[in-house]
């Protein structure tokens, strides 16, 4: 009887060794899945984030102003190119600081239009079309939350909506040029006949180094 009981509880040791090999493979695989496309996404958005220091413009139209992401140092084309060779689907947004304000209703959005709040998705690696991925709109309350934690110093905000991952970065100002574009804060103004408007709110006292808008790269595997 006690050699029986010896032998029981040896195979039960195997088969729970075996139990958590197996289960710390398949943890360190995901994980490693995971650190993966970030690592991807995060040299896109290096490449991109020197859009706004080197290239004229305003806003998204320093980065494309058509749907599609067109890669023109070596560096961007590289980060396209990692994209292209995991498999991402990637939409990128831009947001401003006009997300700090209370979220519009369906109706609101659908009746105005907010493209200087949230813009519309621009593309990059494998093809995806435009109602695949996350609405302007899905991404307001969480693109504010992730403002705030950018103005208190973080430099990542990661969150879900629906199956896409969405990776926010902050778009920080990088010298007083930057400051005198951004130095105030508006609020949303509903007007007649479908035209929203924006009046100040105030100075912000932004400084050089603070958050003066929020990158979206909202991703996910090709299926």
């Amino acid at each position: 009887m006690r050699l029986q009981t010896i032998k029981l509880l040896t195979l039960a040791s195997i088969v729970c060794l075996i139990f958590i090999t197996r289960h710390n493979a398949v943890m360190s695989s995901s994980s490693g899945q995971g650190s993966g496309q970030t690592d991807a996404i995060d040299a896109l958005d290096r490449a991109v984030q020197k859009r706004f220091h080197n290239v004229i413009g305003f806003g998204m139209a320093r980065i494309a102003t058509e749907k599609k992401f067109v890669p023109e140092t070596e560096e961007e084309k590289q980060a396209v190119d990692a994209l292209k060779k995991s498999g991402l689907r990637v939409g990128l947004y831009l947001a401003g600081r006009l997300v700090l304000e209370p979220k519009p209703t369906d109706a609101q959005w659908g009746q105005y239009g907010f493209g200087r709040t949230v813009s519309r998705p621009l593309f990059f690696g494998s093809k995806t079309k435009p109602d695949e991925v996350p609405t302007q709109l899905a991404l307001w309350e969480q693109t504010r939350e992730a403002l705030l934690a950018f103005m208190r110093g973080k430099d990542v905000y990661d969150f879900k909506v629906g199956e896409w991952s969405v990776r926010a970065r902050p778009v920080r100002a990088s010298d007083n040029s930057c400051l005198r574009c951004h130095s105030q804060d508006y609020r949303i103004v509903y007007l007649p006949k479908g035209i929203s408007g924006y009046k100040v709110k105030g100075d912000n006292n932004l400084q050089v180094g603070d958050p003066v808008g929020v990158l979206l790269y909202a991703y996910s595997q090709l299926r």
